[in-house]
């Protein structure tokens, strides 16, 4: 998420262009807005409403555009059954799908060794990538080899995350439970084998989605557009299992005891988690659970929302998952709430993509971090790419923490994207992860 205005951002935009740069932050939903973000300001950000907004997602904004024209019922119409029933909305939908192709291109186009931005060229095999000439590619190509297949299935997964199929209904459904105990379930494979019902829904606009790949000019195969679409869902659901099974680890059970998870640092995947309550997911993890309280607290919090919905100490209802919010750093809140009786303090305390490789973010990060330990709360923390894993881990040597767990996670997003400064690394969302409690005795 970017705390830049859309105007101001589109200047930086145009500046990048101009000047033949590549972006220089990492994730755009993460590490450039909390790098900008001065680590004690409780001012409220520009803009609050900037969580939801989609100028800077085109997929995004393309399938709350046109969703309800292409999707039917659930039912992705094919480009000719669309033209069929609207010759002008067709053609409106082929302009707007070529424009959100473009914006998306656009960030790529140049040459990545040279920064040459006119006469470029795609790498023929993963064609995300652009070079000048044989010249600079070969020079890139020892770095490269090592991600263009990832990179190769972003192309497919650009297609898949803008056309109207992925929503959370499928996946979602009322009454859904796990097959298997939480712990038994080790992998993705694992969770697509206990969810038919949901391989089948993912499997059932294949045909149409097929059909639409040919009209954009990217061709590809059932099989790929399946694997895509898997790879969005473990988008949508990674966060939820993180949390599920952050409760496995340290051996928390909501069938037991009602349960109270701090998400620390909360801002737009948190938030767009509650927006939509993917984290329905908990409750087919641990069917019929006692309730579950999730807070997000960070200062990226909307103030209506913690205005709205403050934490408390009401009892939890029997198999509910219930959200509060607290717009400050978590060991403020821990002293204002937790040390005097107005809320209970955590089962599970969940950071996702703290940033603690930054030495911009490391230090305002340093009394929560300390709070933690100290107090031995059940940590959870999950880092983007290896990179990022391996420089937290050596920032964190000073605290000493007692690690229950820690190394790639088997429950991280599938959906691989480049990181937009350096176009030869891949990220995704909870890739890594570690799970501590305590300082080393």
């Amino acid at each position: 998420m970017n705390i830049l205005s859309a105007e101001n951002r589109q200047k930086s935009e145009d500046w990048r262009r101009k000047n033949k740069r590549p972006l220089k932050y990492g994730n755009p939903d993460r590490t450039f807005q909390q790098s900008h973000q001065h680590p004690g300001t409780m001012e409220p950000p520009p803009d609050e409403d900037r969580h939801f907004r989609d100028e800077h997602y085109p997929q995004r904004h393309f399938r709350q555009t046109f969703g309800h024209v292409m999707n039917q019922g659930g039912n992705l119409l094919t480009p000719d059954q669309l033209k069929k029933r609207n010759k002008k909305t067709h053609e409106t939908v082929a302009k707007a799908l070529q424009q959100t192709f473009e914006k998306l291109d656009d960030l790529r186009r140049y040459c990545f060794v040279c920064e040459r931005s006119d006469k470029v060229n795609r790498c023929a095999r993963c064609q995300m990538v652009y070079y000048c000439g044989q010249k600079c590619q070969k020079k890139d190509w020892a770095r490269h080899k090592k991600v263009c297949k990832f990179l190769s299935g972003e192309r497919i997964d650009q297609v898949t995350e803008t056309l109207p199929v992925q929503n959370a209904c499928h996946v979602l459904k009322p009454g859904r439970t796990w097959s298997k105990p939480a712990g038994e379930v080790a992998t993705w494979a694992d969770w697509l084998s206990i969810n038919p019902s949901v391989v089948s829904e993912i499997q059932r606009n294949v045909p149409s989605m097929v059909e639409w790949y040919k009209f954009i000019g990217r061709p590809t195969t059932e099989a790929a557009v399946t694997e895509s679409l898997q790879r969005c869902c473990t988008e949508m659901l990674t966060h939820p299992i993180v949390i599920g099974k952050g409760l496995v680890t340290f051996n928390v059970d909501p069938r037991v005891k009602p349960v109270h998870i701090h998400m620390v640092g909360a801002a737009k995947p948190e938030l767009l988690m509650s927006e939509i309550d993917t984290t329905k997911e908990l409750s087919a993890m641990f069917p019929n659970h006692k309730g579950m309280r999730i807070l997000l607290v960070g200062p990226e919090v909307p103030h209506k929302l913690a205005h709205g919905n403050p934490p408390s100490n009401k009892t939890l209802s029997k198999g509910k998952i219930e959200y509060v919010y607290s717009n400050e750093l978590y060991h403020d809140f821990v002293h204002r709430y937790v040390d005097h009786d107005r809320c209970p303090k955590a089962d599970l305390v969940i950071a996702l993509h703290p940033g603690l490789h930054t030495e911009v973010l490391i230090e305002p990060w340093t009394p929560t971090i300390n709070l933690l330990l100290d107090r031995e709360l059940p940590t959870v923390f999950t880092m983007y790419n290896v990179a990022e894993y391996d420089d937290s881990l050596e920032i964190l040597i000073p605290f000493r923490p007692n690690y229950v767990q820690s190394g790639t996670n088997p429950f991280g997003s599938l959906l691989a994207k480049q990181t937009p400064f350096d176009l030869n690394q891949v990220f995704a969302s909870n890739s890594y992860i570690m799970a501590i409690k305590g300082r080393e005795k």
